[in-house]
């Protein structure tokens, strides 16, 4: 929401939460505080629970390298310190990509990395014929709408890469 639409809500006198979810370690939290909001705050802790339990769960595939692209043009990808890059490192996995964000990388950077395996999600398209062509790497679509926003069900995702890593 812009700083208008904040306003006008203040306006109306209508409750606003504001939600930040840079880290995994943001979404227990923040579950925590939707619930204190909307006067669940039982219900909350509980979900958060299950969240944290669920991540504990995880069953650990060291060993390979996995970058996370979001979308391919401009390519962007999940940085180690983000909730995508801090959830493969709980399944065991190397996040090439260095800082918290979700930089922007060029083709080149891409091979300079040499990840084992590439995760996109479902509603980037194909990989460019830049990357397919070289054979380098196994590519994986995965559920955008479980990867690319933080929620209760991510640890799902998770789980999910984790499988079809095994069977690979």
């Amino acid at each position: 929401m812009d700083a208008s639409g904040l306003a006008l809500c203040r306006s109306l006198s209508l409750p606003v939460l504001i939600l930040s979810f840079r880290t995994l370690d943001d979404i227990p939290a923040n579950i925590r505080r939707i619930g204190e909001f909307l006067d669940r705050p039982d219900q909350g802790k509980a979900e958060a629970r299950s969240f944290e339990q669920r991540l504990s769960a995880l069953p650990r595939r060291a060993g390979r390298s996995v970058l996370y692209v979001l979308w391919w043009t401009p390519m962007r990808v999940a940085g180690r310190g983000s909730f995508i890059g801090q959830g493969l490192a709980r399944l065991g996995l190397q996040t090439p990509v260095k800082g918290d964000g979700f930089p922007q990388l060029s083709l080149e950077e891409v091979l300079a990395i040499k990840p084992n395996v590439i995760l996109y999600p479902d509603d980037a398209g194909p990989p460019p014929s830049g990357l397919l062509d070289r054979g380098l790497w196994t590519f994986m679509r995965v559920q955008g709408d479980l990867w690319n926003r933080p929620s209760v069900r991510f640890p799902q995702a998770l789980e999910d890469v984790s499988h079809a890593l095994e069977e690979k």
